[in-house]
């Protein structure tokens, strides 16, 4: 009789996983045709980080359609697609390999180095060598926003490392801007407790 309530158990677990990922997958074809409005853009991921309650999407540009207006736009129509959670970043990168590479360490362990010792600064720059791409020979955008700011960095060239920050809000957090954003603040409000 445990043999069978086991059993019995075992497939509504798999019953209630395959109906997970039947609405996981409708979910990301319907995000996939926001490309209507935004065509050369594709969405390579969308994770909802229930600890910390924010949103990452990881969006993949061609390098031809890769201007700060386009990705300017971009960000506007994601931040207005996804109100919540109110915590978000969007990352668009014009390299497919090194956006999967940029993920996948992404996803890894948080690891807290002691920045203060030449011993912890050194081994924060091998995990980043490691881990992550190169931080130039692509170009890159990354949109951030929560309750104390939002912003936008943009790579001008691919060969440079450096990076130009459009700053939209700012709630007195004292952030460091190259220009001001011409498109107003986002619309989504915090949810109290987020």
């Amino acid at each position: 009789m445990t043999n069978i309530i086991k059993l019995l158990s075992l497939s509504i677990t798999w019953i209630v996983l395959l109906s997970l990922l039947c609405v996981i997958s409708i979910g990301q074809d319907s995000e996939r045709k926001s490309g209507d409005l935004l065509p050369d853009v594709e969405i390579v991921g969308n994770v909802v980080h229930q600890t910390t309650r924010s949103r990452s999407i990881y969006l993949y540009l061609d390098q031809s359609k890769f201007t700060e207006d386009s990705v300017s736009r971009i960000f506007q129509h994601f931040d207005k697609s996804f109100c919540e959670p109110f915590t978000l970043s969007v990352t668009i990168f014009s390299d497919r390999k090194m956006l999967e590479w940029f993920i996948k360490g992404r996803a890894a362990d948080v690891i807290d180095f002691d920045y203060l010792t030449p011993q912890g600064k050194m081994a924060a720059a091998e995990y980043m060598r490691n881990n992550y791409p190169p931080p130039s020979g692509y170009l890159r955008a990354h949109y951030y926003r929560n309750e104390r700011w939002e912003y936008f960095d943009f790579s001008p060239t691919a060969g440079s490392i450096e990076s130009k920050r459009i700053v939209i809000n700012d709630t007195g957090s004292g952030l460091k801007a190259d220009s001001f954003a011409d498109f107003p603040k986002s619309a989504c409000k915090p949810i109290v407790g987020n």
